[in-house]
């Protein structure tokens, strides 16, 4: 019985980065053109629109991871002039939860995972 949950489990670890993928390409597809036309005065913003235009949906699901690691330590990418003050105060409150949320589940994942599989190695 303990293996069928751990089965359970390696399924359910092993599809959720999928599933983390879609949510990605789902927000990237409906918010980022809004995303990076609130912050078009960000000078990281035009310089990743710039690289990865030419790079279809997963230059889009950079440039919106991009702006999600910025937004999630938005104090020091205002001071290190990454973004600008003025963009960010104007970013509407939803959206920047939104994109920090995200981020900080895709940290989660990453976390949950490499514990997953050290527990496997080392604890079970």
């Amino acid at each position: 019985m303990i293996n069928m949950h751990l089965v359970a489990l390696s399924v359910l670890v092993i599809i959720s980065p999928f599933l983390m993928l879609g949510v990605w390409v789902f927000v990237a597809y409906r918010y980022l053109d809004r995303i990076e036309s609130i912050l078009s005065k960000s000078r990281m913003v035009a310089v990743n629109r710039e690289i990865y235009t030419h790079a279809g949906l997963l230059g889009r699901v950079m440039r919106l991871g991009s702006i999600s690691a910025m937004l999630s330590m938005k104090h020091f990418s205002v001071r290190k002039g990454l973004l600008d003050d003025d963009d960010v105060n104007k970013t509407p409150a939803d959206l920047q939860r939104l994109l920090v949320r995200l981020w900080a589940a895709q940290i989660f994942l990453i976390a949950l995972i490499v514990l997953f599989f050290v527990w496997i190695e080392y604890g079970g």
